[in-house]
């Protein structure tokens, strides 16, 4: 079982563009895009977190959600973790 969130970015904003963006850092190779959805691994502790985003609604009010699915301790993160962490 996840954790799921939910992230209202300032808009204008694209999912998409964003995750172009955050490919071309040569840092960011563990981060994938497939079907609309953005896939990322951060290390995190002693083991690894991944997490799932995707755009559910677009401008004027873009809306944002997403999954922790796996990861040490999934169910004693807090969302600060996820959205203070690089790129997001």
């Amino acid at each position: 079982m996840g954790y799921y969130f939910r992230l209202s970015p300032r808009p204008p904003f694209r999912l998409d563009l964003t995750v172009w963006a955050l490919r071309r850092q040569a840092h960011n190779r563990m981060d994938g895009w497939e079907s609309e959805t953005y896939r990322r691994v951060w290390r995190y502790g002693d083991g690894w977190l991944k997490v799932r985003l995707w755009q559910t609604k677009g401008d004027p009010d873009p809306f944002l959600e997403g999954e922790i699915y796996e990861g040490p301790r999934t169910s004693g993160l807090s969302l600060g973790s996820v959205r203070n962490s690089p790129g997001c």
